[in-house]
């Protein structure tokens, strides 16, 4: 059983990338240990925030159907890839024995209703709780989008709305944090963040 896995955090904005499962394998290729993969909302937590500006709901309901929307994202991800869909770390780690890699369906992870409700937080300070939660060394953010050159810290790559402002907070005692552009045509680069 692993104990520390890569997680790897899929953008929603991905989802319909049609060389999503190429690139996903290929980047799972060049990465050394057992891989949690979790996936945003994308179009369907943008839905929600949408409705949620015209209802104003309470922050709450707001966050955890969000949440429900990178479940979407996870069962589409897992299917598309063939990869086993795991809703607790002590089943992920079963999983492992049959798979490299897992999909994670975030919604019924145990603790997850202590993240707080906020639009500040989204998927990728979620993938880095994730990490926290698994005892992880290594976080791997897949984006659709290059980082600017040279890379900033994440404070700044924070308020320049790269990641969510909880991110730098989420992310402090994680070893390792690297970027790659799954959209981009060129090679897979990781840019190192941390």
């Amino acid at each position: 059983m692993p104990h520390s896995p890569t997680v790897v955090k899929v953008g929603g904005s991905l989802l319909d990338l049609p060389e999503l499962p190429v690139r996903l394998n290929a980047l799972m290729k060049i990465l050394p240990s057992s891989i949690l993969l979790i996936v945003g909302g994308g179009g369907f937590a943008d839905e929600v925030r949408r409705l949620d500006r015209i209802h104003d709901w309470p922050e709450s309901l707001s966050h955890r159907v969000a949440m429900r929307s990178m479940s979407v994202g996870a069962t589409l991800l897992s299917r598309g890839l063939s990869l086993p869909l795991a809703s607790s770390w002590e089943q992920a780690q079963h999983m492992f024995n049959e798979s490299r890699a897992v999909v994670v369906d975030i919604f019924e992870w145990e603790n997850v209703d202590e993240l707080p409700a906020s639009w500040d937080l989204t998927s990728d300070s979620i993938a880095a709780w994730l990490t926290e939660q698994c005892k992880g060394e290594r976080l791997v953010l897949a984006k659709s989008v290059d980082l600017p050159d040279p890379v900033k810290t994440l404070d700044e790559l924070s308020s320049q709305g790269f990641l969510d402002p909880c991110f730098p907070s989420f992310s402090s005692s994680i070893p390792e944090i690297d970027w790659v552009n799954l959209r981009s045509a060129s090679s897979l680069k990781l840019k190192k963040l941390k």
